[in-house]
């Protein structure tokens, strides 16, 4: 596991345990641990919701090219993105990570398309796809793609709500 290796990097096999127990326990992880598909359907379709609020055109595009969420969004959820990007970018996005939650994975998730954007707009399925899921093999500034992270407005509040089923999920 990605997650697991990341973990052992700074912490001792009991604590890593330990830490990828709570994560997940708390964080939403374990329908995708499970690969429980309602569950992944509805992660999905909350994804896509903010994807096509924030950025309508790569949205339309990947639409029009056939890429679609499941297809990348599932693997960076589940690794929380530390099978696709440097250790250092991966480090501060899990602090961030852990006092948020799976509003701040989503956010990340967004940042990465706004930061790939110029490129994405304009690639065809299969530079698409491999972009999305090579992220390791592309040159990625860190303090940029921060930027763009911050950039995307995620309400955590919203999140809940539509992982509840509630509020704002009908309209998904």
């Amino acid at each position: 596991s990605y997650l697991a290796a990341a973990l052992l990097l700074h912490l001792d096999e009991y604590a890593a345990f330990e830490a990828l127990a709570n994560m997940t326990s708390k964080y939403h992880f374990a329908p995708h641990f499970r690969m429980e598909m309602k569950e992944l359907e509805k992660h999905t379709r909350i994804f896509d919701f903010f994807f096509e609020e924030q950025l309508p055109k790569l949205f339309e595009h990947f639409k029009q090219i056939g890429v679609e969420t499941t297809t990348y969004i599932i693997e960076w959820y589940l690794t929380c993105f530390s099978r696709s990007l440097p250790l250092d970018v991966i480090c501060r996005i899990w602090d961030r990570f852990f006092l948020d939650g799976l509003p701040y994975l989503c956010r990340v998730g967004l940042g990465i398309l706004r930061y790939f954007k110029k490129q994405l707009i304009v690639a065809n399925f299969d530079r698409a796809m491999t972009l999305l899921t090579r992220l390791s093999d592309e040159h990625i500034d860190e303090e940029d793609l921060v930027h763009c992270i911050v950039r995307v407005k995620v309400s955590p509040h919203m999140m809940r709500a539509m992982l509840a089923g509630g509020a704002g999920s009908s309209s998904m």
